[in-house]
C-alpha cells in the first residue's frame, strides 16, 4: 500500500510533457529517420566488409587446400 503511494505522488509530481507542434513533431520524425538510415547504412557496412573478410579466408584456404592436393598428386 505504501508503494502504491509512492507512484502515485511520482506520477503527479512529473511535469506534463508540453504538445509539440505539427512541425516540430515532423523535424523529430525526421530526425530519427535519420538517425534510423545512418544506422542501417552502418549496419549494412560492416555486413559487407564480415562478408567480403570470409570470402578472403575461405578462397586463401581453398587455395591452400588445392596446391596440397596438386603436390600430393604429383607426388
Amino acid at each position: 500500500m505504501i508503494m502504491d503511494q509512492r507512484q502515485d505522488q511520482v506520477v503527479e509530481d512529473s511535469p506534463k510533457p508540453e504538445d509539440a507542434t505539427a512541425s516540430e513533431q515532423v523535424s523529430l520524425v525526421m530526425e530519427d529517420l535519420r538517425a534510423l538510415v545512418t544506422a542501417e547504412m552502418h549496419y549494412y557496412r560492416s555486413r559487407l566488409d564480415y562478408t567480403r573478410h570470409v570470402f578472403r579466408s575461405a578462397f586463401l584456404y581453398g587455395a591452400i587446400a588445392a596446391f596440397a592436393l596438386i603436390g600430393a598428386a604429383i607426388a
